[in-house]
Parts: structure tokens; C-alpha cells; sequence
């Protein structure tokens, strides 16, 4: 099942999910998952400024990506003083094993700023992929990599990513953030036979 279809490109989209997830070795994976009621390990969020991870998928079956991709990434900021930005960039691999080929990009989505007080807002960028065949046990790849910068006197800035769409706060944020604001979602279109 997709998602949602695209009748005029012969298109399904199917949407992954990134969540963060403890190995044995004390050191943590980062994948791709269309379940919705998983909790991300480590409080789902991470620091903004210098987070680069790709998160990852395996598919079972032979699949042909075509068509423009969404990624909506969520970031949280704060200054205590001044004012605190934050932006993303994100690209898009096929990996068949040994060889990681980049198959779309975009440099850098929208760039927020704020002041005193944790804000989250949604990075959302839109990427035209090279139609590209994966081989069952051929991995789609997404690398995302944040920015932060500005403020002073107490700043945070945070990338999330929790399947379930909330997750325990980080510096500054008391408690939980509200349900939906969470999920770093990858709207990936895939060829259909319509």
C-alpha cells in the first residue's frame, strides 16, 4: 500500500520515518520505518548544529524510485539572548552494498531564526530524484545535516526525529513535545504499474 498516488506520474508514495535505535555494541543506528508507534532511543533529538546521519532503509523486494521526493525535518531553537538560526540539508542515496550513489539533493531549506523561548519549526525540502532500480537488499539512504548559529547566554538548538511524533524535550523544553511535531517524514515516490 502507498500512501498516496500520483495517477498522472505512475507514482506511489510511501512514507518512512526516522527514529534512532540502540545496538549491542553501546553505539546507536539511525533507519528509516513506516511504523508509527515507535519511540526513538535517546530522547529522539540530538543537537542540531553539526548533525550529520544518515538514516537508512533495506527493502525485501525489487522497487524503482521516480519521481520528487519530501523530507520534512523538525528543529527546535532558542537564544537566550540575540537571536538563534538553524537550517538542514538533505540527500538521497541508493546503496547497493558497496558502492553509495547520490541520487538527489537539496543544499539547504529554509532558515529559522528565534529569540527567547524553544520554538519548533518544520524544514521541508522538495527533491527531484534521478529515477533509480533497487535490487532487493539494496538500502535507500538519507543523510541529513544540520546547522545552527547565533545567540548567546543559554542557546540550544535540536534536531528530531521520533516515529510516534512526540518525544521528551530537550535543554530548555520541559517535559514532552506535543504529538505530530516529532517526525522527521521522507515522502518517497516509487513506479507503478496503473
Amino acid at each position: 500500500t502507498f500512501n498516496f498516488t500520483d495517477i498522472a506520474e505512475g507514482t506511489g508514495v510511501v512514507e518512512f520515518l526516522g527514529f534512532k535505535v540502540s545496538t549491542s555494541t553501546s553505539t546507536y543506528d539511525y533507519a528509516l520505518t513506516t511504523n508509527t508507534s515507535l519511540f526513538s532511543a535517546d530522547r529522539g533529538g540530538e543537537e542540531l548544529n553539526g548533525f550529520d546521519q544518515r538514516f537508512e532503509v533495506t527493502f525485501n523486494l525489487p522497487k524503482d524510485v521516480k519521481g520528487t521526493a519530501f523530507i520534512k525535518v523538525p528543529i527546535g531553537l532558542h537564544a537566550g539572548t540575540g537571536q538563534r538560526s538553524g537550517f538542514i540539508k538533505a540527500t538521497i542515496f541508493h546503496f547497493d552494498g558497496s558502492t553509495e550513489t547520490e541520487i538527489g539533493s537539496e543544499t539547504q531549506s529554509e532558515s529559522f531564526s528565534t529569540g527567547t523561548g524553544f520554538v519548533i519549526f518544520s524544514c521541508v525540502v522538495k527533491i527531484a530524484l534521478t529515477e533509480t532500480h533497487f535490487e532487493k537488499g539494496d538500502t535507500l539512504r538519507i543523510r541529513i545535516q544540520g546547522t545552527a548559529s547565533g545567540g548567546s547566554n543559554g542557546t540550544n538548538s535540536e534536531v528530531f526525529f521520533s516515529p510516534i511524533g512526540s518525544q521528551e524535550g530537550g535543554t530548555g523544553v520541559t517535559g514532552w513535545v506535543g504529538e505530530t511535531l516529532t517526525k522527521l517524514s521522507v515522502f518517497i515516490p516509487f513506479r507503478i504499474d496503473i
